[in-house]
C-alpha cells in the first residue's frame, strides 16, 4: 500500500528514542555569516532571545527558529526535517536543540544533525536545518532577503554560506510543499474512483457520525489508498498512505488547514481556541499552549500528577465492596444514564454489524461481527483468561473515572487550580463537556446548519452544557485577573499557569486576547486533555485484558521498578520500557484519533492527483499501520514489535504511525498525555488485575470526534505488595 521509507536510527522499534553512540558530524567551524545585505527583515526583538531556549519568529509566511550563545546567533528554518515538527517547540540541551515531538537532535551552531542516518556516513543535506542569514539591528533581529546557492547544487563536503532572503525562503517553501510523484500530467479528482452516491446529496446519507472513521476506512478497503467520495455536490478526496498523509500534514498550516467546517463548528459553539484557529494567530496561541506543556514544566509538574493519581487509586479501592450490585453507569452520547440490559443492541440497531473488530485473541477480523447479546457477568467468553486472586473485586465505570482525573490534571496544570472532580459525586463539570465532542462530531456530517434556526433537544442540552462550561470557566479567568492585578503590573514574577500567559500575551496585532479566545483555550485545553487520554487508557486496558503473556510481563515489569511503591515516580517511569510499548501498539490499534480532515489554501498536487482549492480532505490516520508492509501481522496485538523483539518485528515502520498527527500542527499536548498513560498504566496494574465484563467482541469502536470504547465494563482485582504478603 505504501512504499517504503529508510528506517532512522531509533532504538529498536521506537520512534522516540534515538539510539546512544552516535557522535555529531560538523563542520570544523561553523558558518561564517555574510556581510550584512541590502534588504533584510525584523522578526523579533533581540531582547527575547535566550541561550536557555529556542524563540520562535516567522519571515514572509514561513517558521523560523533562532538560537543565541557563545557563537551569536543563528536562525534556521524551524521545521524538524523529520515531520516537519517546529524545532521553536523544541528545548536545548547543552549545544543541543532536541526536537520535541521524536527526540532528534541538532547542533545549534551549525544546524547539523547530531545523530545522522548512517553511523558509517556523516549528516546529508537533508538531515539538516536550512539556515537563514540574520544580523541584529539596533534592538531587532533581521533575517536577510537576498539569494544564495541551492544546497543541493553545492559540491560534496562544502559547507554552505548561511542562506537567506527570498532563496531561503522559497527552498523552506518548497521543503514544505507537495511531495509528488513527478508526472506529466496530474488526474483529476474526477478520475479517482468513489463510493456509489445520489444526485445532489451525494453520500451524506452513509456518513453515520459515529461511524464516520470506519465507512471511509471500509472504503478505503475497497477503493485503495486515494478515492473520492461526494458530501453533496461537492467531492472530498480521501488519502491513506503514509507519504500522502505526511505531505498535508507537513505543509500545514500553509498549504492545508484544518477544514472550515471545524473551525465554524467551533464559532458556532462560542470556542475560538488554537484547535480552530488559523494563520497567524493560530502562531500567537499555539506558542503559549507549547509554553504551558513544556518539558520543563510537565517535569516540575510531575509531584502535583502523583498527588491526582493518588486520588485516583483511592476512588478504586474505596469501591472494593462494590462488584456484584448494579453494573456501572453507562452513558449515551448526550450523557443520559443507559443501564437498559438491551443497551449493547438498541444504541446502532440498524448497524448490526462491525467494520472493525478484533476476535477475542487480538486478530483483526475481516468477517463482519453481529453485536453481542445483552452482557452477562461471565467473563471472556470464546477466549482464554487472565487466571486472578480473587481479594478484593471492584466495578468501575472506567472511563468515567480516567476522565475525571484528566479534567483534574488538566486544570492544576493550565489554570493553577485543584477541582478535585474524582473526589465529588456526579455534579462535576464532565457532565457537559461530554455533549461537547459528540456534538461536534455530529454537524461534521450534518450539511445544513440547522441548529442556527431550529433548535432539537440534542441542540438545547448542548447550549444549556455550554453555558454552565461557561460560569466555571468564567470564575477561573477572573480568579486569575484578580491575582494578575494584586500582584501588579511591574512585577517581573513571570505568569504562573497558562491562563495567566493568555491574559498578559498579545495577539498577532499586538492586542491582548478577546475574551472570546481566552474562554475558547480554556475549554479546548480541558476538552483535548479529558477525551484523548482518558479513552487512550480505556483502549489500553481492553486490549490488553485477553492477552495473559501481555498481563504477566507488564505487572513483571511494573514489579520490579517500582516495588513496593503504589505509584511509579519520574525516575521509575522512565525505566518502564514495556508499559511504553503497550500504550504504543494500543495507539497504532486503536487510536483516538483515526482520521482528520483538512481542506486546501491552494491549488496543489498530491501524489499525481490535482487538487483543487478549497477541496476536503480526509486523513485516514489509522490505516497505514495496518498495511503489513509496514508492520508485520498488523492485525495482532503485539507490544514486543516495539522493542525489537518476536515474530511481529520482520517488518517495522514507526515512521506511519501517527496516534498524535504529524507536522506543525502535531498535538500540542503529546508529551502530558503520555506522561499520564506511562504513570496510570503503571498504577493500574502494579495495585490491580484487570478483568473486563462480557465478551470482547461487544466493546465497539464508537466515533464522537474522537474514538472511545463503547460498553467497555471492567472489575478490579487488588494485587497484594510483597510488604503485605509478609
Amino acid at each position: 500500500m505504501n512504499r517504503r521509507r529508510p528506517s532512522v536510527e531509533t532504538h529498536p522499534g521506537h520512534p522516540d528514542r534515538l539510539s546512544d553512540g552516535a557522535t555529531p558530524s560538523a563542520p570544523n567551524s561553523s558558518p561564517e555569516l555574510s556581510p550584512r545585505p541590502s534588504q533584510t527583515t525584523p522578526v523579533i526583538l533581540a531582547s527575547e532571545l535566550s541561550a536557555e531556549r529556542p524563540a520562535a519568529a516567522t519571515a514572509g509566511g514561513v517558521d523560523l527558529v533562532l538560537f543565541k550563545g557563545d557563537f551569536g546567533v543563528r536562525a534556521y528554518d524551524a521545521h524538524c526535517p523529520h515531520r516537519g515538527t517546529l524545532l521553536s517547540e523544541g528545548h536545548i540541551d547543552g549545544s543541543e536543540i532536541v526536537c520535541r515531538a521524536h527526540g532528534y537532535r541538532f547542533a545549534t551552531d551549525t544546524g547539523v544533525r547530531c545523530h545522522p542516518l548512517s553511523k558509517h556516513q556523516g549528516p546529508t543535506a537533508d538531515e539538516n536545518l536550512r539556515p537563514v542569514s540574520c544580523t541584529i539591528e539596533g534592538a531587532q533581529v533581521c533575517v536577510a532577503l537576498d539569494a544564495r546557492p541551492s544546497r543541493s547544487t553545492l559540491p560534496s563536503g562544502t559547507q554552505p554560506t548561511p542562506p537567506s532572503g527570498d532563496q531561503a525562503l522559497d527552498d523552506a517553501r518548497a521543503h514544505l510543499g507537495s511531495k509528488a510523484h513527478p508526472i506529466a500530467a496530474p488526474r483529476s479528482l474526477a478520475e479517482l474512483p468513489s463510493p456509489p452516491h445520489w444526485p445532489l446529496i451525494g453520500n451524506i446519507p452513509d456518513l453515520e457520525a459515529t461511524r464516520f472513521h470506519a465507512i471511509l476506512e471500509r472504503w478505503a478497503d475497497e477503493f485503495g489508498d486515494m478515492y473520492t467520495y461526494r458530501f453533496g455536490p461537492k467531492r472530498a478526496l480521501v488519502i491513506s498512505g503514509a507519504d500522502a498523509i505526511e505531505t498535508v500534514l507537513r505543509a500545514r498550516p500553509t498549504t492545508y488547514r484544518r477544514v472550515s467546517r471545524i473551525e465554524s463548528i467551533f464559532r458556532d459553539l462560542g470556542v475560538l481556541g488554537v484547535f480552530s484557529a488559523e494563520g497567524e494567530s493560530w502562531r500567537a496561541q499555539r506558542r503559549l499552549s507549547m509554553e504551558a506543556l513544556s518539558q520543563k514544566n510537565l517535569h516540575a509538574f510531575y509531584p502535583t500528577l502523583e498527588r491526582v493519581a493518588a486520588r485516583l487509586l483511592d476512588r478504586w479501592l474505596a469501591k472494593e465492596n462494590a462488584f456484584g450490585r448494579a453494573p456501572p453507569t453507562r452513558h449515551d452520547d448526550e450523557g443520559n444514564d443507559s443501564n437498559d440490559s438491551n443497551d449493547s443492541n438498541a444504541w446502532n440497531d440498524s448497524n448490526a454489524w462491525n467494520d472493525w473488530s478484533l476476535t477475542p485473541e487480538g486478530k483483526r477480523s475481516s468477517t463482519p461481527q453481529p453485536h453481542a447479546a445483552a452482557p452477562t457477568p461471565t467473563p471472556f467468553v470464546g477466549a482464554t483468561p487472565v487466571v486472578h486472586p480473587r481479594r478484593i473485586q471492584i466495578a468501575t465505570d472506567l472511563t468515567d473515572d480516567l476522565t475525571r482525573f484528566t479534567v483534574d490534571v488538566t486544570t492544576s496544570l493550565a489554570f493553577s487550580v485543584d477541582m478535585n472532580t474524582l473526589e465529588q459525586g456526579d455534579d462535576v463539570i464532565q457532565q457537559h463537556l461530554q455533549l461537547i465532542f459528540p456534538a461536534i462530531s455530529r454537524r461534521l456530517v450534518t450539511p445544513i446548519p440547522y441548529w442556527r434556526y431550529i433548535k432539537t433537544p440534542k441542540d438545547r442540552a448542548l447550549d444549556a452544557a455550554l453555558v454552565e462550561v461557561r460560569r466555571v470557566l468564567d470564575r477561573l479567568i477572573a480568579s486569575a485577573q484578580e491575582s494578575l492585578a494584586r500582584r501588579g503590573t511591574d512585577a517581573h514574577e513571570p505568569p504562573k499557569n497558562f491562563l495567566e500567559a493568555m491574559l498578559l500575551a498579545r495577539d498577532e496585532n499586538g492586542e491582548p486576547f478577546t475574551s472570546d479566545i481566552i474562554f475558547g483555550n480554556t475549554l479546548t485545553m480541558l476538552l483535548a486533555g479529558e477525551d484523548t487520554t482518558a479513552h487512550t487508557l480505556a483502549w489500553i486496558v481492553h486490549l490488553v485484558c485477553d492477552q495473559a503473556t501481555v498481563v504477566e510481563r507488564l505487572q513483571a515489569e511494573v514489579d520490579e521498578v517500582m516495588g513496593d511503591a503504589r505509584i511509579p515516580t519520574l525516575p521509575m517511569l522512565k525505566q518502564l520500557r514495556y508499559v511504553d510499548a503497550v500504550a504504543q501498539e494500543a495507539m497504532r490499534l486503536r487510536p483516538v484519533a483515526p482520521l482528520m480532515l483538512h481542506e486546501a489554501l491552494e491549488e496543489t498536487t498530491i501524489n499525481g492527483v490535482k487538487v483543487p482549492k478549497g477541496t476536503t480532505i480526509a486523513t485516514l490516520l489509522r490505516r497505514p499501520s495496518l498495511d503489513r508492509n509496514n508492520f508485520a501481522l498488523p492485525e495482532i496485538f503485539a507490544p514486543e514489535r516495539w522493542l525489537g523483539e518476536g515474530p511481529a518485528k520482520t517488518a517495522h515502520d514507526p515512521n506511519v504511525h501517527f496516534p498524535f498527527g504529524s507536522g506543525p500542527r502535531i498535538c500540542p499536548g503529546r508529551s502530558l498525555a503520555l506522561l499520564e498513560i506511562h504513570l496510570i498504566t503503571a498504577m493500574l496494574f502494579r495495585n490491580f488485575n484487570v478483568e473486563r465484563l462480557g465478551d470482547a467482541t461487544r466493546v465497539r469502536e464508537h466515533f464522537a470526534f474522537t474514538m472511545m470504547p463503547r460498553s467497555l465494563e471492567i472489575a478490579l482485582h487488588s494485587r497484594r505488595t510483597r510488604a503485605e504478603a509478609l
